[in-house]
């Protein structure tokens, strides 16, 4: 080793056979240039060359102006939370402008355990805060690039926050890429189905890498020797690696220290010496040592460490039975030759991860376990000497030597664990899993960490692992305020997980053994029962008034949010408005993290029965909230309430961004939301309103529902969309059943949408006694509701069942005045349909409709105005021509020409959509094309909104 031939060798750095990659992956970062975020994801073996890969793309994006940042994970980093991230913010320029100065210090400082206090809940959004915030203000300074490496090795947290800022870094000059060797675990399973979904959207790309072929081989070992290798070593190189280049590159080494290849003026052949390697870690360690060297041994302890500091010499001297100065000379040599490098904070590590884990690997399990034990021991002790030691160090090492019944090592674990809670609740699970494998089942200390490991599950957004863990932890748990928590969270998990069965089972073994259940659990358990249809007016009534009790705010908060739900099943108004009043004076006195829940709850539970006005004004509070406080965190309640609003108040833009953004929240691997259905029937509706009939049908076949609140919704939109497709037999069986399904278990509460298209249908097939029945049925729901919509839309079927002009001219009034635009427009159409004030509300029906790009509807407004000899509108939008802002930046969009392909992907819309959306700009401005829409904004004659 160090001699001049291996000097030779190592200096050459060309990249072979990745032009297409590298081209690949330079296009998405000048779309990233022209304020176009994607994420890339490299795939490949290890040694296949991913970091090499990623290192030539971010030279060049560096030489066209690019800020980088780089993080690396290595396997001894799986506990230790956000380890990726930190190496990230240490890559960091040192002379950033005061803004991103300041946000990378605020990340920093979330990043610190030790700063953590002590009562802080869940860091999670406040570090996702800090990180967009940092990469916003890096990205206004020049395009971004962030490369994560090795992400199968990498701790939760960081691969976590990799997915979240995919998901929502949609709109600044940002190129995420990671790399991650292929079908590693379940969670990396996870981030690549996600990128391979960005990448049928043109929002990402995944990068895989194959072998070298044969003539690459060729290329390489030619650039390797200096000179033209001839076909024999080329075979050799071959299939010694299989095309992999740094078995490739190593084979070529040792060939060239054996001196097995001969190099003369321009050619290189074998000797009759030549040895023969194959790719497996044994030979890999003997390519860099020789077997029995000292510095192999060295090594073989170093790798254990993962990171080591030059005061632990004397400790691997020990372990490896070698004098202190001969250890000592060896880890010099091994820094000598490139075999370990220094890292900023003073300690050292492997160059290459292949050799480390090659090293690692040859030492065995039982020697493994010998040498961690040692390394635990030591820390332990310079940890009682006060020595400044990072507990999740020692736990690292613990984990790996520890047995069962060790409670020494169980107790550091659930330090780490401790520590680690909110800042990185997977982190945190992870050590809490390991210590309670090591205690005593069924033991009181086992017990109480499951608690913990269950309660980290719930801030880590895992509902179904919580679940698991919490009922394993209830089996043994004594009573007390541990016991009352851990219940809490198993019965809130499997109810988020739709498992109201669970939940509902687990009250009532509660109720079995340890006596009566308090309020919060009695009205969980009628809103469950109730959810399934389990009529039990006893139990329902035995938690009707909770302020009879002196009970504790939060527990209050659970107890009015779940009658509250009950009622709105129930389609009881009265008990309703009157919970939704006790909510809201609850929030008085509250927590911001409470106050945001109230909110979304009121939000959610207003939007559903009609009071629009009032739930728009719920949602300005979280907003407010949400804005002042970047580490609160946005339930389920909020997505759906913000993306149902918006929809009904003829948003349809912003329902979409609100629907696609709360959909990508629940795909979350192992999250699944309660409301997951009642989201995407809004994505849905808007497709089938908008005519985008193959899109909506897409969406209908995956529609499901955990909760039965939920099912009316999905129902009556998969019955949308066969009347689309003309289908009213297909339409009639779906809303039938639902129906019935309905009455028979009493849940009244959200039929409406399912009557209102009953009665359509009936209508369509001539049977008008039934579709009277049905409205009868509506007219009674609208008023045991007391809801305004319901109102609206029983006002509009009464006009169309009985050709009622006052009732049609009453929901256009109605829907006025809850601002839902599309419900006015269609009432417009019935009245102006019956020849009352034709010119005007058909007219007005049409641009409605237009706005919205609702083609079907507004062709058939069109039809009506023809079919009257009457004027459709040329200029159906605002005489102005004022553009939206996201009809602006579509047009700007179109004049840096952008496909619509392209501007579909930026936008995360279809290419359809987009469509719509320029045929309005067309109308709007008066343009005819593309190159007309960019001269006008050109010569300032289209105004762009800012």
């Amino acid at each position: 080793m160090g001699s001049e031939t291996h000097s030779r060798v190592a200096a050459t750095r060309e990249l072979v056979g990745r032009d297409l990659e590298i081209a690949l992956m330079l296009h998405h970062y000048k779309r990233v240039a022209s304020s176009m975020s994607s994420v890339l994801l490299v795939r490949g073996e290890g040694g296949i060359g991913k970091s090499r890969l990623m290192a030539e793309v971010v030279g060049q994006a560096t030489a066209l102006g690019a800020l980088t940042m780089r993080g690396h994970a290595t396997p001894f980093d799986a506990g230790i939370p956000y380890a990726v991230v930190r190496e990230t913010l240490a890559s960091l320029p040192v002379d950033l402008p005061s803004d991103a100065a300041r946000a990378a210090e605020e990340f920093r400082r979330l990043l610190d355990l030790d700063q953590v206090p002590a009562t802080a809940i869940n860091q999670r959004p406040a570090i996702l805060g800090a990180a967009m915030s940092l990469i916003g203000c890096l990205a206004e300074i020049a395009p971004v690039v962030v490369v994560w490496e090795d992400l199968h090795v990498a701790d939760a947290d960081s691969l976590r926050l990799f997915m979240l800022l995919a998901r929502q870094l949609t709109r600044t000059r940002t190129l995420l890429i990671g790399s991650l060797r292929p079908n590693a675990n379940a969670t990396t399973g996870d981030l690549e189905q996600l990128v391979e979904h960005f990448a049928a959207e043109d929002r990402g790309a995944v990068v895989d890498l194959a072998p070298l072929n044969r003539s690459e081989v060729h290329s390489m070992v030619s650039g390797l020797i200096g000179v033209t290798p001839d076909r024999a070593v080329v075979d050799l190189v071959f299939d010694a690696s299989r095309g992999n280049p740094f078995f490739a590159t190593e084979t070529v080494r040792s060939l060239m220290s054996s001196s097995s290849i001969v190099i003369g003026e321009t050619r290189g052949h074998l000797t009759a010496r030549r040895q023969v390697l194959l790719n497996k870690n044994t030979s890999l360690i003997h390519r860099f040592f020789r077997v029995g060297t000292v510095e192999m041994n060295v090594a073989k302890v170093l790798s254990a460490f993962g990171r080591i500091s030059l005061r632990h010499l004397p400790l691997v001297a020990s372990i490896a039975d070698l004098p202190q100065d001969r250890v000592a000379d060896s880890f010099d040599r091994l820094v000598a030759n490139q075999l370990l490098v220094r890292l900023g904070d003073g300690r050292y590590e492997f160059t290459h991860s292949i050799l480390r884990e090659a090293l690692y690997d040859d030492i065995g399990p039982a020697e493994q376990r010998r040498i961690h034990q040692l390394i635990a021991k030591e820390l332990a002790h310079e940890r009682r000497d006060g020595i400044p030691l990072d507990i999740i160090e020692l736990a690292t090492h613990a984990a790996k030597s520890a047995n069962v019944g060790d409670h020494t090592a169980a107790s550091v674990l659930t330090q780490a664990g401790q520590m680690t809670a909110s800042t990185a609740p997977l982190a945190s699970a992870l050590w809490f899993s390991k210590a309670v494998a090591l205690l005593p089942e069924g033991s009181p200390e086992q017990t109480a960490v499951l608690a913990l490991e269950a309660r980290a599950l719930v801030r880590s957004s895992r509902p179904q692992e919580a679940a698991i863990v919490g009922r394993r932890a209830l089996e043994h748990m004594a009573s007390g305020p541990a016991r009352t928590r851990t219940l809490a969270d198993t019965v809130n998990s499997l109810y988020i997980c739709g498992d109201l069965d669970g939940a509902i089972a687990v009250i009532d073994d509660e109720e079995r053994r340890n006596g009566p259940v308090g309020h919060p659990l009695l009205a969980q358990r009628s809103h469950f029962r109730a959810q399934f249809g389990r009529a039990d007016p006893d139990r329902e009534r035995s938690a009707v008034d909770p302020t009879a009790a002196d009970l504790h705010p939060a527990a209050l908060v659970i107890t009015l949010t779940h009658q509250l739900h009950l009622s709105t099943l129930r389609g009881n108004g009265a008990v309703a408005h009157r919970l939704i009043n006790q909510l809201e004076a609850c929030s008085c006195g509250a927590t911001r993290q409470a106050q945001l829940e109230i909110h979304s709850t009121l939000a959610l539970a207003e939007t559903t029965i009609g009071r629009l006005d009032r739930a728009r004004r719920n949602l300005a509070a979280a907003d407010h909230l949400r804005r002042s406080d970047r580490a609160l965190s946005v339930s389920g309640n909020l997505k759906a309430a913000n993306a149902k609003l918006a929809f009904l108040s003829g948003r349809w833009d912003d329902a979409l961004e609100a629907a696609r953004s709360a959909s990508w929240e629940i795909d979350e691997p192992n999250h699944a939301d309660i409301l997951s259905g009642l989201v995407r029937t809004v994505e849905c509706d808007i497709h089938i309103e908008r005519g985008q009939l193959r899109e909506a049908s897409e969406l209908a076949e995956g529609l499901a529902w955990k909760i039965e609140h939920v099912r009316p919704f999905v129902e009556a939109t998969r019955a949308k969309v066969r009347l689309a497709f003309g289908d009213l037999a297909g339409a009639r069986t779906i809303l039938e059943a639902a129906h019935t399904h309905a009455h028979r278990h009493c849940l009244a509460g959200f039929l409406e949408h399912v009557l209102v298209l009953l009665i359509r249908v009936r209508l369509a097939v001539a049977e008008k006694n039934s579709a009277d029945e049905h409205l009868a049925e509506l007219d009674a729901l609208a008023r045991s509701t007391a809801s305004p919509t319901v109102g609206c839309r029983a006002l509009l079927a009464r006009a169309l069942v009985h050709g009622d002009t006052d009732a049609a001219r009453a929901a256009v009034q109605a829907a006025d005045d809850l601002g839902m635009d599309f419900e006015r427009a269609r009432a417009q159409l019935v009245s102006g349909s019956m020849g009352f004030d034709p010119q005007n509300l058909l007219a007005k029906a049409y641009i409605t409709f237009d706005e919205l790009g609702a083609v079907p509807s507004r062709q058939q407004a069109a039809a009506e105005l023809r079919a009257r000899h009457l004027t459709v509108p040329r200029h159906p939008s605002d005489p102005k021509g004022a553009l939206s802002a996201t009809e602006s930046q579509l047009v700007r969009f179109v004049c840096d020409g952008m496909t619509n392909r392209l501007i579909a992907a930026t936008m995360h819309y279809s290419p359809k959509t987009v469509e719509v959306y320029l045929s309005r700009v067309y109308t709007k401005t008066g343009c005819h094309s593309r190159l007309e829409l960019a001269r006008a904004v050109d010569r300032g004659l289209v105004t762009l909104a800012v």
